[in-house]
């Protein structure tokens, strides 16, 4: 369970960074959860979340019984990369840019058991987003998953060559409703052409879709109040209990 401290972290982070900070609020528990559960709980090697923010989602990874030894966690904030450092003293915790990670990682990045991203794609040209993917399946074992969450019902990711892709869930109970979508390598190497991937999918560039930014305008704005409520019933707590 995320804290008041890691709440007022995040929230810092977005406003500095609103960029690079995809929520003003961490994930809630329902979704960390869902989230943790497109990854295979069995050992075998390391997961790489790309863009753990406060751990919430980490938290639920580990809780999903992935040793915490395994886990390597890249983040460029500087406040979150200590929090985490605190809370998780055993896995990897690098700084540093999660898009570019496998340059960050070198070698390392190399048949990963999972890969879970909580970074804003959607801000970012489909050129880029094209390579995000194709590092990421490059660094991954056959099979295993690349798992994106999103506020966009569209998929974030550009559908590729040889990579199967699957809407694994839509969580409502989150301050914003976020979708899960999981991206592996195909066995059998379809084209996205063949797998009814649309050519355009994802190929709205930098900008979102009117429809999807003003949706996320309005959830944003909702989690804001209810950050602002929370905090408030919480101060009302600590002064009754003075």
């Amino acid at each position: 369970m995320t804290s008041p401290t890691h709440d007022l972290a995040f929230f810092k982070g977005f406003l500095a960074r609103p960029w690079k900070v995809a929520s003003p609020v961490p994930s809630g528990r329902k979704l960390a959860r869902k989230i943790a559960e497109q990854i295979d709980p069995e050992p075998g090697g390391f997961v790489l979340e790309l863009g753990p923010g406060t751990g919430a989602v980490t938290r639920a990874i580990r809780e999903l019984g992935i040793a915490e030894g395994d886990l390597v966690l890249i983040e460029s904030d500087p406040e979150f990369v200590a929090l985490l450092r605190a809370e998780f003293p055993r896995a990897r915790v690098v700084a540093g840019d999660a898009f570019a990670f496998p340059e960050v990682l070198g070698e390392d990045a190399r048949g990963l058991c999972g890969i879970v991203s909580g970074l804003p794609v959607m801000g970012e040209p489909l050129e880029r987003r094209r390579r995000f993917l194709q590092s990421a399946m490059d660094a991954l074992g056959a099979g295993e998953p690349f798992v994106q969450f999103s506020y966009s019902s569209r998929p974030p990711l550009p559908c590729i060559d040889g990579v199967d892709m699957q809407h694994a869930a839509m969580v409502w109970q989150n301050l914003i409703p976020m979708h899960i979508w999981v991206y592996r390598r195909s066995e059998k190497k379809l084209s996205a052409e063949r797998r009814g991937c649309r050519a355009g999918a994802g190929a709205a560039g930098p900008w979102l879709p009117c429809a999807d930014r003003r949706a996320y305008q309005t959830a944003v704005c909702a989690a804001l109040w209810a950050l602002g409520r929370r905090n408030e019933a919480e101060r009302d707590t600590l002064t009754t209990s003075c």
